[in-house]
């Protein structure tokens, strides 16, 4: 019975020791890691004060830039809805229209109207 134990332990042990040895290789130090890699492992909290925040039927659309954010506030609601479901909900025209009971035609006027007041608001282009 004693040899058992003994064996049973020493199994145990060499166990462990490889276990420990295996950890040791697979073992990568943070320091050594790429700004890549630590970027992928990072995770970052979202807090609602940092967003201003858009309804759009049913949606909620979070906006981080705040000259963004106050430029489609400035806005009326009809260019507004438009441009938020076009540039981040990525819904086409028709599918705007079929949202909004709208023509594909009156969608894609307002749009092209929304752009200058945006542009103006934004104190430069539109596209940046």
């Amino acid at each position: 019975m004693v040899t058992f134990v003994l064996l049973l332990h020493e199994w145990l042990l060499w166990h462990h020791l490889k276990n420990i040895h295996r950890q040791q290789n697979r073992f990568v130090s943070l320091s050594e890691l790429s700004d890549d890699a630590c970027g992928e492992l990072a995770t970052y909290d979202l807090y609602p004060w940092e967003y201003t925040s858009f309804p759009v039927d049913g949606d909620v659309i979070l906006i981080k830039d705040d000259r963004l954010a106050a430029a489609l506030t400035a806005l009326p609601q009809r260019f507004r809805d438009i441009l938020l479901m076009y540039w981040f909900l990525e819904l086409a025209d028709r599918e705007i229209g079929e949202r909004l009971s709208l023509s594909r035609r009156t969608v894609n006027n307002r749009r092209q109207q929304a752009y200058e007041p945006l542009r103006k608001l934004m104190g430069g282009d539109a596209n940046e």
